[in-house]
């Protein structure tokens, strides 16, 4: 019960109810909260630098009801939804009010279906915005308003119908471009301007970054990834900002689906609260397989998890997400995971798997310790494996009688240990070995390719040789055709077809000539946009500077004293 001690209420434990004793102090303006695992009154975010990634097409399939606000043309591919025409900002305010004030759409919200607003545009949302404020003012550019005043407005204005929306029920849903960081141009971030970008960002509660996959070797559109983790740049790929509120929620979707990616949402919200229970366990456990007796090289990578708390995602120095903690009795579905066994509630196991089975690291030696954490990152750490192969001989296109003359000496680096690699033509000791040699002359098409594998992915190098014969051309009086005639030809080039443009000087008294293998054809040429006829003089035998001898066809134009042309073979 409660006493009073000196004008004061002091209170014995547990002698009031908590809510009630907030719904006395303020009545109906308390809610309880509690995570809700699906998306009604979600706010999404979905950009890509890409067009034709699927944004609009996925964004409304994500609730049971749609309604598209389309400050932008996009929609006439989609099949599902409602969609409120909006030409102008005042469009927007109006739909905004509409929605807000209508009962059996309130009534909607409160029951278990869920209702997306998509506005489709962000970009050209903000324009909106933008010219509603001129328009108020009577000004042309918003920065015409004295002393900033334009700019504030815009901001307070956005803010406002932005606000208004994401104060209800409705699942918000803003599709947009990216583009190029100002201050880093190897990251990605919102196309629209921060004015706009930044509010939105800050109340969503998904920011899904779409990436196109591009199209398969049958022009057919690859499904497209979307990430919910930002990413860093690196020397492969550009950065760019992406996140989840909810820490337990998949952070990779390898094909971009509204289905999987409600799915996930929900499963990951259902198994964050879930895992709540487990705090003091988890962490006691975690501190035990820390304890200053072990001595594990990534220590502090792992005292780091402790300090992200229960359910965090592990943010490696790579700049890759792991998902680190799982409380149950059943294994977690990812080995990449660290599992607090609760079998026996009173005294949980950390357990991590070390490639083969989940083993205890709680109360184990450190022998086991290293293992299991050494496997595990790994995992977190990994890079694919690369390779570079270089030579002494140095590959590329060669005139055919060309000799690439023995011992060829073949080195190599990669990014990492690998467990196995080979090279064409050449026998490898083991998988450390870095050098290599081939014993016998290239005369004729061949590519040595070295493959190396860290036993989960590969990676190759190659170096090539080809053989080519020359196509000649110049200008030249009528003669004797013969090998000495083709070296005389002031143009030539190594060439598989005859296909080209050529260009000339034919004095007066010369024609144009071509020299080529025989198994070339020229039937016509193009001069001057008008195709002509030119005569085959047949066959000679030529042999080049490298002793190799084959037969050419020798062609001349026509005409002679053609001066200065470009002749185009098509």
């Amino acid at each position: 019960m409660a006493r009073k001690v000196n004008n004061e209420v002091e209170l014995n434990d547990m002698d009031f109810d908590f809510d009630d004793l907030l719904a006395e102090v303020f009545g109906n303006k308390v809610t309880k909260v509690k995570l809700n695992p699906t998306l009604a009154g979600k706010k999404i975010t979905i950009y890509s630098p890409s067009n034709n990634v699927g944004k609009t097409k996925q964004a409304s399939m994500l609730c049971d009801y749609t309604i598209f606000i389309p400050f932008e043309e996009g929609l006439n591919a989609i099949t599902r939804g409602s969609a409120l025409k909006t030409a102008s900002w005042a469009d927007f305010k109006g739909h905004v009010a509409k929605l807000l004030n209508n009962p059996k759409m309130s009534k909607l919200l409160r029951s278990d279906k869920t209702v997306g607003i998509v506005l489709d545009g962000m970009e050209t949302m903000a324009m909106y915005c933008k010219q509603y404020i001129c328009d108020v003012n009577n000004k042309s550019k918003i920065s015409d308003i004295p002393h900033g005043g334009g700019w504030s407005q815009y901001e307070a204005e956005m803010f406002s119908q932005v606000n208004k929306l994401s104060k209800t029920g409705f699942t918000l849903i803003f599709i947009g471009h990216g583009k190029p960081s100002k201050d880093d141009g190897d990251y990605m971030d919102f196309a629209c301007d921060w004015r706009t970008g930044k509010p939105i960002r800050d109340i969503s509660d998904f920011v899904f970054y779409v990436e196109s996959n591009g199209v398969d070797e049958n022009g057919n559109v690859i499904p497209s990834s979307a990430y919910l983790a930002e990413h860093l740049p690196d020397e492969n790929n550009v950065g760019f900002f992406a996140r989840s509120r909810f820490n337990q929620v998949q952070l990779f979707f390898e094909e971009w689906d509204a289905k999987v990616v409600k799915q996930a949402i929900y499963d990951g919200i259902v198994k964050q609260a879930d895992m709540l229970t487990g705090l003091t366990y988890t962490i006691t456990a975690l501190n035990e397989a820390i304890k200053d007796s072990h001595t594990h090289t990534n220590k502090t990578a792992l005292e780091k998890i402790v300090s992200n708390g229960l359910g965090s995602n592990f943010l490696a120095d790579n700049g890759k997400y792991i998902s680190i903690l799982s409380v149950g009795v059943s294994e977690p579905a990812y080995t990449s995971q660290i599992w607090i066994d609760t079998t026996n509630v009173s005294k949980p196991v950390l357990k991590i798997h070390n490639g083969t089975n989940w083993i205890a690291v709680s109360g184990s030696g450190s022998e086991t310790v290293d293992t299991a954490l050494d496997a595990l990152f790994a995992k977190v750490y990994y890079v694919k494996p690369t390779c570079s192969l270089s030579t002494d001989k140095k590959g590329g296109t060669f005139e055919m009688g060309t000799v690439i003359s023995a011992p060829i000496t073949f080195t190599w680096t990669t990014n990492k240990n690998i467990t196995s690699q080979t090279l064409t033509g050449c026998t490898l000791a083991d998988a450390n070995v870095r050098t290599a040699t081939y014993n016998t002359n290239v005369t004729s098409n061949k590519t040595f390719t070295l493959s190396v594998s860290d036993g989960e992915n590969s990676a190759s190098s190659s170096i090539s040789y080809s053989f080519l014969n020359n196509v000649f051309w110049g200008s030249a009086s009528t003669g004797i055709y013969n090998s000495a005639f083709i070296n005389a030809l002031s143009n030539k080039k190594l060439a598989s077809a005859v296909k080209g443009t050529y260009s000339f000087n034919i004095a007066s008294g010369e024609y144009g000539f071509w020299a080529v293998p025989s198994n070339m054809t020229i039937s016509s040429v193009w001069i001057g946009g008008f195709e002509v006829t030119v005569d085959d003089l047949g066959i000679v035998s030529y042999t080049n500077a490298q002793g190799y001898t084959r037969d050419y066809r020798i062609y001349k134009t026509g005409k002679s004293g053609l001066g200065t042309i470009s002749a185009e073979i098509k």
